[in-house]
C-alpha cells in the first residue's frame, strides 16, 4: 500500500505511552513502541481496503484511566522498510478513512530520512 507522509496533530505519542496500549502493543507485536506515530495519507484506491482492517489484527479494548475512557484499538502487523511495525485502527481518531497510523520501535522518519510529503510504501500482513 503506497501514501504519503504528513505531520499529524501530535497527540500519536501521549496514546501510544499509555501504559495499557503500550504494554499491549509490546505483547501483542513483540517490539517496544516508538511514542508517537507515523501518519501516511494512502492513495484513494486503497481506502476500502482499509476499511476491512476494522476486523483484522490484534484487538486491545477499552480501558479507563483517572476517569477518562480510552477506545479499543486493533493493531495490525505491518513492515515500513526494513522495519516491523503495525497499522492501528483507532476507534477514537480525529483522522478521515484514508490515514494509516503506524507505530514502529523506531521513529520511522528518522530511521528513513522521512518527510512530509514523501511517498512511502507500508506492507500490511493480514487476510482483509
Amino acid at each position: 500500500m503506497r501514501g504519503r507522509v504528513f505531520t499529524g496533530v501530535g497527540e500519536g505519542a501521549r496514546y501510544v505511552s499509555l501504559p495499557p496500549y503500550k504494554e499491549a502493543f509490546k505483547r501483542k507485536l513483540g517490539f517496544d513502541p516508538y511514542p508517537g506515530t507515523l501518519n501516511v495519507r494512502v492513495l484513494p484506491e486503497y481506502v476500502p481496503f482499509l476499511k476491512k482492517l476494522k476486523s483484522s489484527g490484534h484487538f486491545i479494548p477499552r480501558f479507563i484511566v483517572d476517569g477518562t475512557e480510552y477506545g479499543w484499538v486493533r493493531c495490525v502487523p505491518a513492515r515500513v522498510g526494513d522495519y516491523p511495525a503495525a497499522v492501528l485502527v483507532i476507534e477514537k481518531t480525529v483522522h478521515g478513512p484514508d490515514v494509516l497510523e503506524i507505530i514502529a520501535p523506531v521513529k520511522l522518519r528518522d530511521a528513513l530520512g522521512l518527510r512530509d510529503g514523501d511517498e512511502i510504501e507500508v506492507e500490511i500482513e493480514c487476510d482483509a
